[in-house]
Protein backbone atom coordinates (compact mmCIF):
# COMPACT_ATOMS: atom_id res chain seq x y z
CA UNK A 1 0.00 0.00 0.00
CA UNK A 2 2.78 2.45 0.93
CA UNK A 3 4.64 1.87 -2.34
CA UNK A 4 1.48 2.30 -4.37
CA UNK A 5 0.83 5.62 -2.64
CA UNK A 6 4.38 6.82 -3.37
CA UNK A 7 4.18 5.74 -7.01
CA UNK A 8 0.86 7.51 -7.49
CA UNK A 9 2.52 10.77 -6.40
CA UNK A 10 5.07 10.50 -9.20
CA UNK A 11 4.46 12.56 -12.32
CA UNK A 12 3.15 10.65 -15.36
CA UNK A 13 6.54 10.99 -17.09
CA UNK A 14 7.96 8.48 -14.59
CA UNK A 15 5.33 5.79 -15.17
CA UNK A 16 6.93 2.41 -15.75
CA UNK A 17 4.28 1.79 -18.39
CA UNK A 18 5.09 4.91 -20.35
CA UNK A 19 3.31 8.18 -20.70
CA UNK A 20 1.20 8.49 -23.84
CA UNK A 21 1.32 12.29 -23.98
CA UNK A 22 5.10 12.45 -23.58
CA UNK A 23 5.57 9.78 -26.24
CA UNK A 24 3.20 11.49 -28.69
CA UNK A 25 4.80 14.86 -27.98
CA UNK A 26 8.34 13.67 -28.62
CA UNK A 27 7.72 11.19 -31.44
CA UNK A 28 4.52 12.38 -33.09
CA UNK A 29 3.78 15.19 -35.49
CA UNK A 30 1.19 17.80 -36.33
CA UNK A 31 -1.58 19.17 -34.17
CA UNK A 32 -1.93 15.98 -32.10
CA UNK A 33 1.72 16.20 -31.07
CA UNK A 34 1.39 19.92 -30.30
CA UNK A 35 -1.63 19.23 -28.07
CA UNK A 36 0.21 16.39 -26.29
CA UNK A 37 3.24 18.62 -25.67
CA UNK A 38 1.03 21.36 -24.28
CA UNK A 39 -0.61 18.86 -21.89
CA UNK A 40 2.79 17.66 -20.67
CA UNK A 41 4.01 21.20 -20.11
CA UNK A 42 0.86 22.23 -18.23
CA UNK A 43 1.27 19.53 -15.59
CA UNK A 44 1.83 20.62 -12.00
CA UNK A 45 5.33 20.94 -10.63
CA UNK A 46 6.78 17.56 -9.65
CA UNK A 47 6.93 16.71 -5.97
CA UNK A 48 10.43 17.04 -4.58
CA UNK A 49 10.95 13.99 -2.42
CA UNK A 50 13.73 14.22 0.17
CA UNK A 51 16.95 12.29 -0.30
CA UNK A 52 19.07 11.37 -3.33
CA UNK A 53 16.43 9.20 -5.02
CA UNK A 54 13.81 11.93 -4.77
CA UNK A 55 16.25 14.51 -6.11
CA UNK A 56 17.14 12.27 -9.04
CA UNK A 57 13.49 11.59 -9.94
CA UNK A 58 12.60 15.28 -9.77
CA UNK A 59 15.53 16.28 -12.01
CA UNK A 60 14.67 13.47 -14.46
CA UNK A 61 11.11 14.79 -14.64
CA UNK A 62 12.43 18.24 -15.52
CA UNK A 63 14.76 16.71 -18.14
CA UNK A 64 11.80 14.95 -19.76
CA UNK A 65 9.77 18.16 -19.70
CA UNK A 66 12.71 20.01 -21.26
CA UNK A 67 12.75 17.48 -24.10
CA UNK A 68 8.98 17.86 -24.48
CA UNK A 69 9.27 21.66 -24.66
CA UNK A 70 12.01 21.34 -27.29
CA UNK A 71 9.79 18.93 -29.23
CA UNK A 72 6.93 21.44 -29.00
CA UNK A 73 9.25 24.09 -30.43
CA UNK A 74 10.11 21.76 -33.31
CA UNK A 75 6.42 21.02 -34.01
CA UNK A 76 5.52 24.70 -33.88
CA UNK A 77 8.34 25.59 -36.28
CA UNK A 78 7.01 22.94 -38.66
CA UNK A 79 3.59 24.62 -38.38
CA UNK A 80 5.19 28.03 -39.22
CA UNK A 81 4.44 29.36 -35.72
CA UNK A 82 7.86 30.92 -35.07
CA UNK A 83 6.90 33.12 -32.10
CA UNK A 84 5.18 30.23 -30.33
CA UNK A 85 8.20 28.01 -31.07
CA UNK A 86 10.53 30.57 -29.49
CA UNK A 87 8.32 30.68 -26.38
CA UNK A 88 8.38 26.87 -26.14
CA UNK A 89 12.17 26.87 -26.36
CA UNK A 90 12.31 29.47 -23.57
CA UNK A 91 10.13 27.16 -21.46
CA UNK A 92 12.59 24.35 -22.22
CA UNK A 93 15.41 26.47 -20.78
CA UNK A 94 13.27 27.13 -17.69
CA UNK A 95 12.57 23.43 -17.17
CA UNK A 96 16.27 22.62 -17.63
CA UNK A 97 17.26 25.28 -15.09
CA UNK A 98 14.83 23.77 -12.60
CA UNK A 99 16.34 20.34 -13.25
CA UNK A 100 19.80 21.74 -12.50
CA UNK A 101 18.49 23.50 -9.41
CA UNK A 102 17.27 20.23 -7.87
CA UNK A 103 19.86 17.89 -9.40
CA UNK A 104 23.03 19.95 -9.63
CA UNK A 105 25.31 16.93 -9.24
CA UNK A 106 23.92 15.18 -12.32
CA UNK A 107 25.99 15.60 -15.50
CA UNK A 108 22.98 14.58 -17.62
CA UNK A 109 20.90 17.38 -16.10
CA UNK A 110 23.58 19.93 -16.97
CA UNK A 111 23.86 18.49 -20.50
CA UNK A 112 20.10 18.94 -20.90
CA UNK A 113 20.49 22.60 -19.95
CA UNK A 114 23.34 22.88 -22.47
CA UNK A 115 21.11 21.61 -25.27
CA UNK A 116 18.15 23.82 -24.33
CA UNK A 117 20.31 26.93 -23.96
CA UNK A 118 21.87 26.27 -27.38
CA UNK A 119 18.40 26.07 -28.96
CA UNK A 120 17.53 29.39 -27.37
CA UNK A 121 20.71 30.94 -28.78
CA UNK A 122 22.26 31.31 -25.33
CA UNK A 123 25.67 30.03 -26.30
CA UNK A 124 27.53 31.24 -23.23
CA UNK A 125 25.02 29.53 -20.92
CA UNK A 126 25.19 26.38 -23.05
CA UNK A 127 28.98 26.32 -23.02
CA UNK A 128 28.98 26.90 -19.26
CA UNK A 129 26.54 24.05 -18.71
CA UNK A 130 28.72 21.66 -20.71
CA UNK A 131 31.80 22.85 -18.80
CA UNK A 132 29.96 21.86 -15.60
CA UNK A 133 29.21 18.45 -17.17
CA UNK A 134 32.93 17.90 -17.64
CA UNK A 135 33.72 19.13 -14.13
CA UNK A 136 31.31 16.55 -12.73
CA UNK A 137 32.31 13.75 -15.11
CA UNK A 138 35.50 14.41 -17.11
CA UNK A 139 34.91 11.37 -19.37
CA UNK A 140 31.26 12.26 -20.13
CA UNK A 141 31.92 12.57 -23.89
CA UNK A 142 34.50 9.80 -24.16
CA UNK A 143 33.37 6.88 -21.98
CA UNK A 144 29.76 5.88 -21.68
CA UNK A 145 27.43 2.90 -22.12
CA UNK A 146 26.70 1.86 -25.71
CA UNK A 147 23.01 2.75 -25.39
CA UNK A 148 24.01 6.39 -24.77
CA UNK A 149 26.24 6.73 -27.85
CA UNK A 150 23.75 8.73 -29.93
CA UNK A 151 22.69 11.13 -27.17
CA UNK A 152 26.24 11.82 -25.97
CA UNK A 153 27.45 12.32 -29.54
CA UNK A 154 24.60 14.78 -30.16
CA UNK A 155 25.32 16.63 -26.92
CA UNK A 156 29.00 16.92 -27.86
CA UNK A 157 27.97 18.43 -31.22
CA UNK A 158 25.79 20.94 -29.37
CA UNK A 159 28.65 21.83 -27.02
CA UNK A 160 31.04 22.38 -29.94
CA UNK A 161 28.44 24.46 -31.79
CA UNK A 162 27.83 26.61 -28.72
CA UNK A 163 31.56 27.29 -28.45
CA UNK A 164 31.38 28.50 -32.07
CA UNK A 165 28.26 30.60 -31.44
CA UNK A 166 25.85 28.59 -33.55
CA UNK A 167 22.71 26.61 -32.95
CA UNK A 168 22.38 22.92 -33.64
CA UNK A 169 19.40 21.87 -35.76
CA UNK A 170 16.20 23.27 -34.39
CA UNK A 171 14.51 20.51 -36.38
CA UNK A 172 16.04 17.76 -34.25
CA UNK A 173 14.91 16.83 -30.77
CA UNK A 174 16.68 17.20 -27.47
CA UNK A 175 17.84 13.62 -27.47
Amino acid sequence: MFLTGCASANPPELSRYGDADTTLCQKGSGSAAIAACERVMSRPEPTSWPGPTGTALTSVTYMIRTDSALALGRHLLAAAREADAAAAIERAVGFAREGVRVGSSSPATWATLGVAANRAGRFQESTGAFAKVLTLEPTYFTRYPTYQTASRSFQRQVWEASQQGRRVGASSGGE
